[in-house]
């Protein structure tokens, strides 16, 4: 995993969502949109359902693309885990 990491750090700034919200959150969100507007391009590894996820808008260079990743659980309170 360090391989890939390394090879994208090469590439692109990578941004990672802060688990805590508020301020660090924030900043990481300027940094992200900082990087982009200067034209050297970023990537931003975030959490479905997160707090980047609702709310924010990605307009134009601020999201060139799209990956989203995911395990498929089901919900916890979903009948099929009870």
């Amino acid at each position: 995993a360090t391989g890939v990491w390394q090879g994208l750090s090469a590439v692109k700034e990578v941004v990672v969502e802060p688990r805590e919200a508020g301020k660090a959150f924030e900043q990481a969100m300027l940094h992200y949109k900082k990087v982009v507007d200067e034209g050297r391009g970023a990537l931003l590894l975030a959490v479905c359902r997160g707090k980047a996820s609702e709310g924010i808008d990605f307009a134009d260079a601020h999201a060139r693309g799209v990956v989203i990743v995911g395990i498929p659980y089901p919900a916890l309170k979903d009948t099929r885990v009870s």
